[in-house]
């Protein structure tokens, strides 16, 4: 048996730790901050449960589901049935954005960008298959062409204003001109049948329970980590912790500080290249819904330009089980530019700004308005990212793994798949 020390309690520092605990090892988690889950975490207000990043989890998220199964929260995931307009000036749009193939019913996109988005898909689907989470199989696909690029050229014009860039604008709030195609290639593969679920208890179920199994310090940041032949020590606070290992499993500018005189310069440089923005979500609730009759659970704005807000979620509609009977709350997902430049209480101006555009003006205040904010949110992956960071796994000395999301897309998935095989590699080293 070892002694492992893991730095970070998100969903890839919990998932590390479980497998490695799961394996006979002696691990101990340290976290930064006084509450665990990372960008899953849940906050309970008042009968409210608040998801403060990300909100749901997909059909493709295959190792989360077997972890979510294996743990037994399988029962507490609900579909969700995400009803969404494309909002256009006065016109509306239709479509589910838990079902990618009801994109080919808007009346948006010509006949010929539809033909062309099935021809890709049919092409994508007959090529060799690529986890769209694994940033090894990603790397394999990763060109130069950005992602706004490739879907110009391959599915349209209008492909991209109405598809391709309201969905990746929702998902990691940064313009496709500066992201890789390789994860909606892969993501192409998974449409037939593909579905959106979320966890009744909020997204921040996964590492409550798994907290639950572990040994988890709070309020813990690590200041430093030295690197022997014969084990690693890891300051943090006042009192240094030794071990036979370690898993950093934060971000990768974090990592790259900790890791400073312990592995070679490039790998430090790549890690610091790691692209990032700024993330933030305003979440306003009400005790009692001022829009009852709302149908719908997510209004999207569409056309060319860029926009403050990319997203309206109806959280009542999102998860049910996240809101009091009666009650209404709305996520609002912001582009990664308006948050880089405004504060808190303008970003929410742009919150009620666009609620009443969208909506209608509500007619009492809200009970809670709150800006969550992620100043290293979401990596963005670029061309060519893939390939370097999988070059940063393979260099590491035996003793030292990462783990996160940043080997991929963002997401829970990412970070899930990223730690087991971190867990994997380390229990090989040390057996």
């Amino acid at each position: 048996m070892a002694k492992i020390l893991v730095v970070g309690a998100g969903p890839a520092g919990c998932t590390t730790a479980y497998r490695l605990m799961q394996q006979g090892h002696d691990v101990e988690v340290f976290e930064a901050s006084s509450v665990i889950g990372g960008r899953t975490y849940t906050l309970a207000y008042k009968g409210f449960l608040f998801d403060t990043a990300a909100i749901f989890t997909m059909s493709n998220y295959h190792r989360t589901w077997a972890l979510l199964r294996e743990l037994n929260l399988e029962r507490n995931m609900q579909p969700w049935r995400a009803h969404t307009e494309l909002v256009e000036g006065d016109k509306r749009y239709q479509l589910r954005y838990d079902k990618p193939l009801s994109n080919l019913k808007l009346p948006c996109v010509p006949f010929t960008d539809k033909l062309r988005l099935i021809k890709a898909s049919v092409k994508e689907l007959l090529s060799p298959k690529v986890d769209a989470f694994d940033g090894n199989q990603l790397a394999a696909i990763d060109g130069k062409e950005n992602l706004e690029q490739w879907a110009r050229r391959v599915l349209g014009d209008t492909s991209y204003e109405y598809i391709v860039k309201p969905n990746h604008d929702m998902l990691y709030a940064a313009p496709p001109s500066a992201l890789s195609p390789a994860f909606q290639r892969a993501a192409m593969q998974s449409a037939v049948g593909f579905s959106l679920s979320v966890p009744r208890d909020g997204m921040g179920a996964l590492c409550a329970e798994l907290a639950t199994r572990l040994t988890i310090q709070t309020k813990s940041p690590v200041s430093a980590i030295r690197v022997g032949a014969s084990g690693v020590e890891l300051d943090c606070l006042d009192a240094s912790h030794s071990g036979d290992a370690v898993v950093i499993a934060t971000d990768a500018t974090i990592a790259a500080q900790l890791l400073n005189g312990n592995v070679t310069k490039t790998i430090i440089d790549r890690l610091n290249a790691t692209p990032y923005i700024e993330y933030a979500q305003a979440t306003m609730a009400y005790d009692s819904n001022p829009w009852p009759e709302l149908s719908h659970s997510m209004l999207v704005p569409v056309g060319k330009g860029e926009r403050a807000i990319n997203a309206l979620v109806v959280h009542s509609r999102r998860n049910p089980a996240s809101i009091p009977p009666g009650a209404q709350s709305l996520g609002f997902y912001y582009n990664s530019q308006a948050v880089a430049a405004h504060t808190d209480e303008e970003l929410l101006v742009f919150a009620k700004e666009c609620r009443d555009r969208l909506l209608g003006s509500a007619n009492q205040p809200p009970c809670f308005e709150r800006v969550f904010r992620y100043p290293r949110g979401l990596t963005i992956p670029a061309p060519g990212h893939y390939r370097q960071l999988a070059t940063v796994r393979h260099a590491l000395p035996e003793r030292i793994k990462l783990a996160g999301d940043y080997f991929a897309q963002a997401g829970v998935e990412a970070a899930v798949l990223s730690a087991e095989q971190a867990a994997r590699e380390l229990s090989a080293t040390l057996s």
